[in-house]
């Protein structure tokens, strides 16, 4: 760490793809609701400790994104772009 520590604090990660963070489905600490908690339980178990974990475990290193504020031209630009959609209609 003497000898390159520097040099290795200075890398930027380089990244698989990126998961596209669609700021309104997670921010949902001041709802309630059954369609709330439909929602929670799918963000907890099918994107946490699904989608997340499995790139984990598939070694594919990823960054997030914000799809919000993220110019379309810096999006094609990305190898490959994942969005979890949370399938809850109106």
């Amino acid at each position: 760490m003497k000898v390159f520590g520097n040099l290795i604090s200075d890398t930027a990660k380089q990244t698989d793809a990126a998961v596209g963070f669609y700021a309104p489905y997670y921010e949902t600490e001041y709802l309630s609701g059954p369609k709330i908690e439909e929602w929670e339980w799918k963000k907890l178990h099918l994107f946490y400790d699904g989608l997340g974990r499995l790139l984990q475990l598939a070694n594919i290193n990823y960054s997030l994104c914000d799809i919000q504020r993220m110019r379309l031209e810096d999006m094609k630009k990305l190898p490959s772009l994942i969005v979890f959609f949370n399938g809850i209609h109106g």
